[in-house]
């Protein structure tokens, strides 16, 4: 095992290519490359920060690993990261991370504690790229917090929106590095981006999308699931591109294969991602680009609007999961190259694509229902003579998925599913179990749960959480429980977030 550091630069929203608007290209991308190894043809696991960069540190597809966006709870103990891996093997873990949203959602990292920073900042607060370098600086300062000097882990997030010197601040940012001892012969680096963005050239504007009330993350453009990738290692080459097409998911096998520490089958089994070593070392005996077909996803299994691409070196197929229809385009080595073609004509490409997307459907729900019963047997089991449950819905796939882990845990049972809307009928039926997922109840939905009669009633969430109550009250409290550390190290920010809290509730009345 090689007690190297690793320093992974993330800088948000960066595409592939130099372009006229702030989501191009930074110059440091083309002068850090020079002494290092770049992958020149990169897609993402998901065209959004949580989702993608989740997805990076586990070598999971980002939509395994949620259900949706506003109850996104990274799940430490079932998921095997870069983090706990690392800090299993005696490294020592430091993010520092812009947004508070997003380092609320990003438990996947260890965030780096606020005795490290600077006077005058808090976690409530938007910190912009200085801001990250600033942190960063005064952190180092310190030194190392370990008795025993341990190699340490960094995860730096920067964003090159709105701002010109982003590139400047990356390059002082890695100066700042090898001042401190994180050099090329002691370091590994990587500098990427974690989605692209849809170019203004092809109409679509940040202006635009806000006029038509949309986000960039429903666009599966290359423009927007194309990223940079460059890596730099002790005794790397320089100055080389590897074109063969990769995936986000391949970072964090690569980063564990260059230190050499030994991973479970266990824990290798769940990755999607493969580990680049042989092209870094240039070694060609296996190629990782044969039928390697590469899927992307916008928003979480839970969510609507739901976007899936899966992308090959020739081609790309969309599927819209709420229409059910499929698109098809040809691709080729620009975003300028892309272009839709008619499915009749090219029914070999299209059935081919389709069976891979079915196929990792398939699987994406046998770990769905799998994690359920991980979060659900403890609780049910105490339950006795189940013969009869109800499960009102208003997510057709959280409710499929909790009817077929309902179906593992009790033999001979019969189940009902229900849309909430629609549960009109059979009202006088009795149930042992009523199971009701929480999410979007109202004043009219819960009267008429009152109405149904059953032995037992749970309140299910999107993350498969039980609880006997609901409401947003309840719902605001677990979310100050979940980030109880940020509290912990500024008490002051509990008042801040009752103070959002009422804000939201008036708000929404």
């Amino acid at each position: 095992m090689k007690k190297y550091n690793v320093v992974w630069i993330l800088v948000d929203s960066v595409r592939t290519y130099y372009s006229t608007d702030d989501r191009s290209r930074i110059e440091i991308m083309d002068k850090f490359s020079k002494d290092c190894i770049e992958f020149t043809n990169v897609i993402t696991s998901a065209p959004s920060t949580v989702m993608s960069v989740s997805s990076m540190l586990t070598s999971i597809p980002a939509f395994y690993l949620g259900r949706n966006y506003n109850d996104f709870r990274f799940d430490r103990n079932y998921f095997p990261s870069l983090t706990s891996i690392l800090n299993n093997s005696g490294w020592e873990s430091k993010a520092i991370v812009m947004v508070p949203e997003i380092r609320e959602k990003l438990t996947v990292l260890d965030l780096l504690e606020k005795k490290y920073w600077p006077k005058g900042y808090s976690h409530k607060d938007d910190w912009n790229n200085k801001d990250i370098f600033n942190i960063l600086q005064n952190a180092l300062k310190s030194g190392n917090s370990s008795k025993e000097k341990k190699p340490i882990f960094w995860f730096l997030d920067f964003n090159c929106r709105q701002d010109k010197n982003t590139s400047k601040i990356v390059e002082e940012t890695i100066d700042i590095l090898e001042r401190n001892d994180y050099n090329k012969e002691n370091t590994i680096f990587v500098l990427c981006s974690d989605h692209g963005y849809p170019d203004p050239s092809s109409g679509i504007t940040p202006e635009i999308l806000k006029k038509k009330k949309l986000t960039h993350d429903m666009f599966m453009t290359d423009d927007n699931i194309m990223i940079p990738l460059i890596f730099s290692y002790p005794g790397c080459q320089k100055n080389l591109k590897i074109s063969n097409l990769s995936s986000s998911l391949d970072i964090m096998p690569t980063i564990l294969d260059l230190l050499g520490i030994n991973i479970s089958d266990q824990i290798k089994n769940q990755w999607f991602g493969k580990s680049l070593l042989k092209y870094l070392k240039k070694d060609q005996s296996e190629n990782l680009n044969i039928n390697r077909n590469i899927r992307v996803d916008a928003r979480f299994l839970g969510q609507d609007r739901r976007v899936t691409a899966v992308r090959n070196n020739q081609n790309k197929l969309l599927y819209f999961h709420d229409k059910k229809e499929y698109e098809l385009f040809v691709v080729g080595k620009s975003h300028l190259d892309e272009k839709q073609i008619d499915i009749n004509n090219n029914l070999k490409i299209f059935n081919e694509l389709k069976k891979e997307f079915e196929r990792s459907e398939i699987s994406a729900l046998k770990f769905q229902v799998d994690y359920s019963i991980h979060k659900l047997k403890n609780e049910l089991k105490k339950l006795k003579n189940v013969k009869k449950i109800l499960i009102l819905y208003n997510n057709k796939s959280m409710s499929d998925i909790l009817r077929e882990t309902l179906e593992e845990l009790y033999k001979n049972i019969e189940i009902s599913n229900m849309f909430i809307n629609n549960f009109k009928k059979n009202i006088d039926e009795k149930y042992d179990i009523l199971f009701v997922f929480d999410d979007g109840l109202n004043k009219d939905r819960i009267n008429l749960i009152k109405k149904i009669k059953f032995k037992k009633k749970f309140y299910i969430d999107i993350n498969m959480n039980l609880s006997i109550k609901t409401g947003n009250i309840i719902r605001y409290l677990k979310t100050i429980y979940y980030n109880r550390r940020f509290y912990y190290q500024e008490p002051s920010l509990v008042f801040w977030k009752i103070k959002q809290i009422i804000k939201t509730i008036f708000k929404k009345n």
